[in-house]
């Protein structure tokens, strides 16, 4: 049984804030920074990297399985597994698109990092062959 079924909520207004949804049978929009995916589209069972930034300059990376996603009162709680020792844990996040303070984590998608950063490589290497010059 999904966690959401335990927690009904009005998606008629969250759709309207651009706040939370569920797409299909696995996926769930969820409009906060704290999610770094295409679309902030997250779907259980995927692999995600979960970034624990607590206010100190030590960050803890975990590669974790998304098991389960729920909104309830204006939060958005996420069941994670820790894909090395089978821990699980349970984090949520108020939703608010534009706070991106807020976060003391994020959730980010493997692909779409390798497609940022690769995007942000060539973008270095075009300013970095602006200077290079034939002598």
């Amino acid at each position: 049984m999904k966690l959401q079924t335990l927690y009904p909520f009005d998606s008629t207004v969250t759709d309207i804030n651009n706040i939370y949804h569920t797409i299909e049978d696995d996926g769930h929009y969820i409009n906060s920074p704290c999610i770094v995916t295409y679309n902030r589209i997250v779907h259980t069972g995927t692999t995600y990297l979960f970034v624990l930034m607590p206010g100190t300059p030590k960050m803890n990376v975990i590669v974790v399985k998304l098991l389960d996603v729920y909104f309830d009162n204006g939060f958005v709680h996420l069941q994670l597994m820790d894909i090395v020792t089978g821990r699980t844990y349970q984090v949520k996040h108020i939703v608010r698109p534009d706070r991106e303070e807020d976060c003391i984590w994020k959730l980010f998608d493997f692909a779409y990092v390798i497609k940022m950063i690769t995007k942000h490589m060539a973008k270095e290497h075009k300013k970095d062959s602006l200077l290079e010059f034939d002598f």
